[in-house]
């Protein structure tokens, strides 16, 4: 169904035509330190495009977690095994990631969490595509926790998180 305008034009441009949404209540560990893990699980997510020429909005929030003392964490969007959404590496020590966290020096940082988000708009053409988010730390000898603190501490202050990857078919012609 067309959208119409006050001025009398239509357009089907921008109409969402379905969302679809992995949620991540549970916690992860991920030990693998500089390497990328695969696909985390519950981070998720398949769309079967109802058109071609339509595009997919996607996004996405991961709260992660590492020990105080300038560790950090990096993590990307992917469909398939196509990154999408990274940022430019700029000498060869740097990680295209589509975010990354830092803990610092004090002793509290491993009791707080990075709410690491983003957005992106792709166009992946027909079929059935499947979006990602995964992780990697910055050391190889730390890990990196997803929707729990880094401390894992039981006190009555101390919360716990969800992440989630939302994907929408926009219409485009």
């Amino acid at each position: 169904m067309a959208i119409h305008y006050g001025d009398g034009t239509t357009s089907n441009n921008g109409r969402i035509i379905q969302v679809l949404q992995a949620h991540k209540s549970g916690t992860t560990t991920y030990s693998g330190g500089q390497t990328w893990s695969g696909n985390i699980g519950g981070l998720t997510q398949s769309i079967t495009m109802s058109d071609s020429n339509n595009k997919v909005l996607a996004f996405w929030m991961v709260c992660v977690s590492a020990r105080s003392g300038v560790y950090s964490a990096q993590t990307r969007f992917v469909r398939g095994g196509t990154v999408l959404g990274a940022g430019g590496v700029h000498n060869t020590d740097q990680v295209a990631s589509s975010n990354h966290y830092y803990t610092s020096h004090d002793s509290y940082s491993d009791r707080t969490f990075s709410n690491m988000g983003n957005g992106f708009l792709d166009s992946p053409g027909s079929g059935t595509h499947t979006y990602a988010i995964q992780i990697r730390g910055g050391y190889n000898s730390n890990n990196v926790y997803i929707n729990r603190l880094f401390s894992n501490d039981a006190w009555s202050h101390i919360g716990s998180a969800s992440s989630f990857l939302t994907l929408m078919e926009v219409s485009h012609s």
